[in-house]
């Protein structure tokens, strides 16, 4: 019911709209000084503002309308029995913070002047009202000019209504709604804002924003194809770009699970162009290449990721991960029956990760099948020789012990043979 009466909110205001639209209208420029204050957010917010003020009335119904704003000062809604009398609506669907303003003007001649009073605010509270801003406008002669901000202001006021119904409908938890309200807010604002606006900025996070949390990552990508090149902050391309590789990660790695290892590749290798160290994106890539038996492309890839990287601790991490495709190539070698292969593998895998006792153990059972058992027994001493940490001695001990046992039973049918 809430979400219903929120969305009912903005066409309310619509035909509000609508039904003045055609009334005559005048337009008043000039500062709003702003004297006092409350709420936390007011810092650099007293002194003088420009803003456009225009006003109208209905003979007919007795009142009077119009909106009042500036880039530095929230488009309000006007409406009142008298200039005297107006009551003042901001674009939130909440009453507690769209209600409770005032304005009161005077008109002599071509000037106009007045105080706007905003209800009062704790000073724990993180906003800005304007608990006294006097004004002092002078009208501006054109009726061309008074009718394009007329619908200026109104488009921004339903845009700013239509984004601030979206958050409020998003905290509910109701996110799959939240969605649609932002995309018509998007909309509303591309008609008033050229791309690369700065005004478009809080709009198209909304939106992005929201398309996360309800999983539509194909949606995202498409927003972000069509706006990171208009995006001129960083902070927002920042933004755009965590979300862009969260989602070309969890498209590839739905395509992974569904063993479509090139479109998986293709999304990996996406988010990897955005942002070559991000570890998540490697690490998919790299899974990718060895799900799909391309090991040696895996290796490839890694390498030249390791060259790129800056911190050590980073370079080892990935050295680390080059031993692992090379264990399980190993392992695949070794399988296919091609030993020699098998074991370059391996000593590649030991050598880059010399920490890990599992490829040496592995490496002694290969190199003892082989026949070899005195230099088998040698690379597991020589191992104990170099670790001193209780779990890898106890795996090199125990694996040496089991070479030993099968060793004196292979001696046992070899002499028995003879």
């Amino acid at each position: 019911m809430r979400i219903i009466l929120l969305i009912s909110t903005i066409f309310c205001f619509a035909l509000i709209l609508a039904s003045a639209a055609g009334a005559d209208v005048r337009l008043y420029t000039g500062p709003l000084e702003v004297v006092t204050t409350s709420g936390k957010g007011c810092a650099g917010r007293k002194g003088n503002h420009q803003i456009s003020l225009v006003i109208g009335s209905d003979d007919a119904h007795e009142f009077v309308f119009g909106y009042v704003g500036g880039d530095t000062v929230t488009v309000g809604q006007l409406r009142g029995p008298s200039l005297g009398a107006l009551s003042l609506r901001y674009p939130y669907p909440d009453a507690g913070r769209a209600e409770g303003h005032t304005m009161r003007v005077e008109i002599s001649g071509t000037t106009l002047r007045g105080e706007l009073r905003d209800r009062h605010l704790d000073a724990a509270v993180d906003e800005c009202n304007f608990d006294l801003a006097r004004i002092k406008l002078l009208l501006t002669d054109s009726d061309v000019a008074a009718h394009a901000t007329y619908q200026r202001l109104s488009r921004q006021y339903e845009a700013q209504l239509t984004r601030s119904t979206a958050i409020s409908i998003s905290r509910t938890g109701a996110h799959a709604e939240a969605v649609h309200v932002f995309e018509k807010a998007l909309a509303l604002a591309d008609k008033l804002y050229p791309p690369g606006s700065a005004q478009l900025l809080p709009y198209l996070t909304g939106l992005a924003n929201s398309f996360m949390r309800t999983g539509r990552y194909q949606d995202f990508s498409t927003l972000y194809n069509s706006r990171i090149e208009t995006l001129n902050d960083e902070s927002v391309r920042l933004i755009f770009n965590h979300h862009q590789i969260r989602s070309l990660l969890q498209v590839g790695r739905a395509a992974l699970g569904r063993e479509e290892y090139q479109a998986a590749l293709d999304n990996f290798r996406q988010a990897l162009l955005i942002d070559y160290k991000n570890k998540d994106a490697i690490t998919a890539n790299m899974s990718a290449l060895v799900r799909s038996g391309r090991h040696d492309e895996a290796i490839a890839f890694l390498e030249k990721t390791e060259q790129r990287l800056d911190s050590e601790p980073d370079r080892q991490d990935v050295r680390e991960a080059i031993a692992l495709v090379a264990y399980q190539k190993a392992l695949k070698e070794q399988k296919a029956g091609r030993t020699a292969e098998a074991e370059r593998s391996l000593r590649k895998a030991i050598k880059l990760d010399p920490g890990t006792a599992h490829y040496l153990v592995v490496l002694a059972r290969w190199v003892h099948k082989a026949g070899k058992y005195p230099e088998a027994d040698a690379l597991l001493k020589r191992g104990l020789d170099s670790f001193k940490d209780e779990p890898r001695r106890k795996e090199l001990t125990e694996a040496r012990d089991k070479l030993r046992q099968t060793e004196l039973i292979l001696s046992k049918i070899r002499r028995a043979g003879t």
